[in-house]
């Protein structure tokens, strides 16, 4: 059972890692934006995301999802249950997580003064 359970989570991880380079390689992309990419799954200007626009949008782009898939982005997305994609869920669930991860540490662990050439040796066990 061990051996299962080490094999799910190293793959979990893996695919977690794919996915958020994929994000990273959309958000690097110089013509993206977040509103952007909203408005043009948003194809009503509703001002959310339903099923039937992320419908036609991946119908827009050559995959017909299922319900199933269809259920899964809405579980994925929706913070608040109500089924439907605000714009914030939206940027959060698109945003890298690597992104935002790799920022926060960045500005966490900048040596203080500019004159500072080294880190202490402590620098080795920062968790970023």
């Amino acid at each position: 059972m061990e051996r299962a359970l080490s094999l799910l989570i190293f793959k979990e991880v893996r695919y977690q890692l794919k996915v958020d380079q994929l994000k990273r390689l959309l958000e690097n992309q110089y013509d993206f934006s977040f509103r952007k990419a909203f408005q043009a799954i948003d194809d009503w200007t509703y001002g959310y995301l339903d099923k039937n626009n992320i419908k036609r949008f991946l119908r827009s782009n050559a995959h017909v999802a299922t319900d199933a898939e269809l259920v899964a982005i809405l579980r994925r997305f929706d913070m608040d249950g109500d089924a439907k994609i605000n714009y914030k869920e939206f940027e959060i669930g698109i945003k890298s997580n690597l992104t935002i991860f790799s920022s926060e540490c960045q500005k966490k662990n900048r040596p203080k003064s500019s004159n500072m050439l080294t880190h202490s040796p402590s620098h080795r066990n920062l968790k970023c």
